[in-house]
């Protein structure tokens, strides 16, 4: 009965919501590195029935380089 215990105390330490994720990312990254791609957003449910949605990253706006002219 120990060791049964034992068990189940470290599954449930090793099945955090986090480790969770990180699986489903994991599993599903070339998916979701096309869909990035193609600039959409990568949708997917988790158990509890929450939507998790992964957007492309907005393209930055180019630095704007700026010259400051001193006094003659």
């Amino acid at each position: 009965m120990v060791a049964d215990l034992k068990n189940l105390s470290e599954s449930l330490r090793e099945s955090t919501p986090e480790n969770y994720l990180r699986q489903i990312i994991r599993l599903r990254r070339p998916e979701i590195e096309a869909a990035l791609r193609n600039g959409q957003t990568y949708t997917f449910r988790v158990p509890d029935g929450r939507q998790i949605h992964i957007k492309p990253r907005p393209a930055t706006a180019p630095i704007l380089e700026t010259s400051i002219q001193g006094a003659h």
